[in-house]
């Protein structure tokens, strides 16, 4: 894991056109972003493009970037969450966040035990997180998906962290229930 402090070099060093800082944060953050926008979209290709398209709007305001409250993780998932706004906005899509998942994409902390004991495979999986509410799935997301913590969601999502807790428990508590449901 990389310090705070280390990112924080590294921003400074890219806002003076450090090729090679900004490279560094790219490497760091690329997979958390791809997983957060391929979730949501479904679609390898436009998953691609987005995540480019988050990183080309962070090279090109990086400079603008303070750490104030948020951390530069937050500032990363709130120019891919308005990217995929204008997404959906552009496409007038009114689909299902989830359709297809990388196979080495790794769900960690939700009862995995449970999804290969019960023989549930991936759409199962993708189908019951469909099913919680906004909030709840993008915690899920968030969490399990782009492997952030409680801190970085709260912010994001602008909610306080016992707020995200909440929404977690709740989440998982839906998950387990649908899932069961499913082998039942």
């Amino acid at each position: 894991m990389v310090s705070e402090r280390k990112i924080r070099r590294l921003v400074e060093r890219a806002k003076k056109y450090d090729p090679e800082a900004f490279s560094e944060l790219y490497e760091l953050y690329i997979r958390k972003i791809y997983r957060y926008i391929l979730f949501r979209v479904g679609d390898y290709n436009v998953a691609e493009d987005l995540t480019e398209n988050v990183f080309y709007k962070a090279l090109n305001s990086i400079d603008g970037f303070k750490f104030k409250k948020v951390p530069f993780s937050s500032w990363l998932f709130t120019i891919a969450g308005n990217i995929l706004k204008n997404y959906y906005r552009h496409k007038a899509v009114e689909k299902k966040y989830l359709s297809g998942i990388d196979k080495d994409l790794q769900i960690s902390n939700i009862d995995v035990q449970l999804i290969f004991e019960k023989e549930l495979d991936k759409q199962d999986l993708i189908n019951a997180i469909n099913r919680l509410n906004v909030e709840q799935r993008q915690v899920i997301i968030f969490k399990f998906i782009s492997g952030l913590k409680n801190k970085e969601v709260s912010k994001i999502m602008k909610k306080s962290l016992g707020a995200v807790k909440a929404l977690q428990y709740r989440a998982l508590r839906n998950l387990s229930s649908y899932l069961s449901k499913k082998v039942s």
